[in-house]
């Protein structure tokens, strides 16, 4: 490995295990068990939960409900997600290992290829919580970001392919920057996923089967 290329690794594995233990002892289990809300604040965000189908009653979430598997097997939304989670997948695992072969073509050394690689996921990364933060304040915008942000993806998945990269480098590379929107379209699905789907037995299969066909299809690329 070229020499101080290796930085970035220990920078974003430090930021990764720093996050999950700050996730692990900030965030609660349930709002009944918030750090953050006072006694009687806590019994008031559990009703609103459940008022807006967020959980399922206390009497579903014991033992498998085989009924709510195949009310989702039969769900043609369920059918249309994994269909979304396995082209996304193949796409994602395209992008995230071809990116830099696709930047270092380009003419760039090792390490600035590695440099110049990290605005992609920056881009990602700032997308997805510029978005995420408007669906916070403007309902029914989920589905539209998913598409548009899809759309621009392709966008630049198309420049990378129709422009010369020998004549219009910087326009090439600005392609490659807009794959970032790619993951827009996951965060998405997942929050849609959460939020629509009712019962804790079709709830986990629906999760464990978006994890199932994302890192099947994603792991044969």
């Amino acid at each position: 490995m070229e020499s101080k290329t290796y930085y970035i690794f220990i920078i974003y594995g430090s930021a990764t295990i720093s996050m999950g233990l700050l996730i692990l002892l900030a965030l609660p289990d349930s709002p009944s068990t918030a750090w953050f809300l006072t006694a009687e604040e806590r019994p008031l965000a559990a009703r609103r939960v459940a008022a807006t189908n967020q959980t399922s009653a206390a009497s579903d979430t014991t033992g498998i409900r085989w009924r709510q598997i195949l009310e989702a097997l039969r769900d043609p939304k369920y059918w249309v997600t994994a269909t979304f989670f396995t082209a996304q997948a193949i796409a994602n695992a395209g992008i995230t290992q071809f990116n830099p072969l696709i930047i270092s073509g380009y003419g760039f050394s090792r390490a600035k290829t590695v440099l110049l690689a990290t605005p992609q996921a920056a881009i990602a990364m700032a997308a997805q919580a510029a978005l995420t933060a408007v669906t916070l304040r403007a309902p029914n915008l989920r589905c539209v970001f998913w598409v548009l942000a899809s759309a621009v993806a392709m966008a630049g998945a198309a420049v990378v392919k129709a422009v010369d990269p020998s004549a219009h480098r910087d326009a090439s590379l600005a392609g490659v920057y807009l794959l970032g929107f790619w993951n827009v379209p996951w965060v998405m699905a997942l929050s849609l996923q959460s939020s629509n789907v009712v019962g804790a037995t079709k709830k986990g299969f629906v999760s464990v089967s978006a994890a199932a066909f994302y890192g099947m299809c994603g792991f044969g690329v």
